[in-house]
């Protein structure tokens, strides 16, 4: 009986579509130029996003990833819920570059995997963190736009035991 529930919970966190992260707060808002986009008819901009525990996550839609975070935008005094579509790069290990997308102004988003060594070619952050984020423009990944991505301790097994208590 506990080899099946064991088994039904490892299914349950398996198919869980939703990752939170936390955000770390390396990033400048003084150093960092401001990025467009649209997505789902949506216009969003950022410069920074929010640091914080769970102020990142990683969900599903239709195949592939996206990334929702809070987007620190000064100029208006507001935060606000941003979110970016990710294509995923099969070959990071020859760059770093797990996951990105195309901006507006020729910049990218990027999301480097740390656990690749030619990743810590871009930022000294690879030595604190699995993942980190930022932006890439003029063919240079931007340190004063970067932020550590980190998952919560438990986090996926927690979410499930929480979404399967309502």
């Amino acid at each position: 009986m506990k080899a099946l529930i064991t088994l039904a919970l490892l299914l349950a966190v398996a198919s869980c579509q939703i990752y939170n992260m936390n955000v770390a707060n390396e990033c400048s808002q003084l150093g960092c130029a401001r990025s467009f986009w649209n997505f789902n008819n949506t216009n969003y901009n950022y410069t920074c996003p929010r640091a914080g525990p769970s102020y990142g996550r990683f969900r599903g839609v239709n195949g592939s990833y996206v990334f929702d975070f809070i987007a620190q935008n000064v100029t208006n005094n507001a935060d606000v819920q941003a979110t970016i579509p990710l294509y995923y790069n099969q070959n990071a290990y020859v760059n770093g570059l797990q996951y990105y997308y195309p901006l507006q102004q020729n910049h990218t988003f990027a999301i480097l995997n740390c656990t690749f060594p030619i990743s810590k070619n871009y930022t000294n952050l690879c030595s604190q963190h699995a993942l980190v984020g930022g932006k890439i423009y003029n063919n240079t990944f931007q340190n004063a736009c970067a932020f550590g991505l980190d998952a919560p301790r438990y986090s996926f097994l927690q979410q499930e035991l929480q979404e399967s208590m309502f």
